[in-house]
């Protein structure tokens, strides 16, 4: 975290949610990337009401940003094991050398959809990325 008073009121975007608003509703120090202020700098708090807005938008923007990132990387260790499934268990069971083993249909079975399904995930995934 940064010991200086930053410049831009919009530096409260890096924080986590809870750091933005102290529970007497004011905009908290971390907003604006300092954990102690002066008093000098205390009296350039904004304790108005564009400060609780802009940092309520900071806590609403931060909290998206904190869900995408996690349905991001939710997504890819599914395609992840998706496709280790399909690469790995899938296709070589259905090669000729392991036709033995199990046959072709129950493969099939075992992995209905496994395909459609990876390709689904994988488009999704690509969405988040942008």
């Amino acid at each position: 975290m940064r010991s200086s008073l930053s410049s831009s009121p919009l530096s409260c975007l890096e924080d986590s949610p809870s750091k933005l608003l102290r529970a007497d509703k004011s905009p908290s120090k971390s907003c604006y990337g300092g954990d102690s202020l002066t008093p000098a700098q205390d009296d350039l708090f904004p304790r108005n009401e564009s400060a609780l807005l802009l940092c309520g938008f900071c806590a609403t923007w931060d909290t998206r940003t904190h869900v995408v990132g996690e349905l991001y990387d939710t997504e890819k260790s599914y395609v992840e094991s998706l496709q280790i499934l399909a690469n790995k268990y899938m296709k070589p069971l259905k090669s000729p050398e392991y036709s033995g083993i199990v046959e072709t249909g129950l493969v099939d079975e075992i992995f209905f959809q496994i395909p459609e399904i990876l390709n689904h995930h994988e488009g999704f995934l690509e969405l988040l990325k942008q």
